[in-house]
Formats: C-alpha cells, sequence, structure tokens
C-alpha cells in the first residue's frame, strides 16, 4: 500500500503548493512501473 500512498501524497502535496501557495513544483516520479503493479493489486 505504500507505493500507492507516497506517489499520491506527493501529487498531492504538489497540487496544493501550485495552486493554493501559487509555488512553481517539479514532481519525478522515477518508477512507475512499481507503481502501475500497486494499483493493478
Amino acid at each position: 500500500i505504500e507505493r500507492i500512498i507516497t506517489p499520491r501524497l506527493a501529487l498531492t502535496t504538489a497540487e496544493f503548493m501550485a495552486y493554493q501557495c501559487e509555488k512553481h513544483v517539479l514532481v519525478i516520479l522515477t518508477d512507475m512501473s512499481s507503481y502501475a503493479e500497486a494499483l493493478r493489486e
């Protein structure tokens, strides 16, 4: 479940920083295959 929560939390935090705090944000997900496998389970 950590493989799902961590990327989702990072993207949620990035969206908050971008839209609410008007900051420039760059999120780099390095292992998309692990995330995709976790979503399929």
